[in-house]
């Protein structure tokens, strides 16, 4: 298993740095040749985004695409989680090819 960050490790570190306020994008094969990507973010960054829905009245709405949400936290135990979930595997269903 490998994954890194995509388009580059700088979006990875500026994320890492600022989860709350970005997402990024993560590559990562199993296998070792089909590389498949998926939308990370964390759960403040989502519920703040969802929060922007006011209601009915309002007309507001929000798209969510297809994303593996994580925990809100920081740094090294953000890279600890993204590499337990793509360990467990069956992630290939929600990400497209890279």
């Amino acid at each position: 298993m490998k994954w890194r960050f995509s388009p580059d490790a700088e979006a990875g570190a500026m994320w890492l740095q600022n989860p709350d306020v970005m997402y990024v994008y993560v590559d990562y094969t199993v296998d070792g040749n089909a590389w498949r990507r998926l939308m990370v973010a964390t759960a403040r960054w989502l519920n703040g985004h969802l929060a922007g829905v006011s209601g009915p009245d309002d007309h507001s709405w929000a798209v969510v695409p297809t994303m593996l949400v994580l925990p809100s936290v920081e740094g090294s135990k953000l890279r600890t989680l993204l590499d337990q979930a793509i360990s467990e595997g069956g992630l290939d269903v929600y990400s497209t090819p890279a």
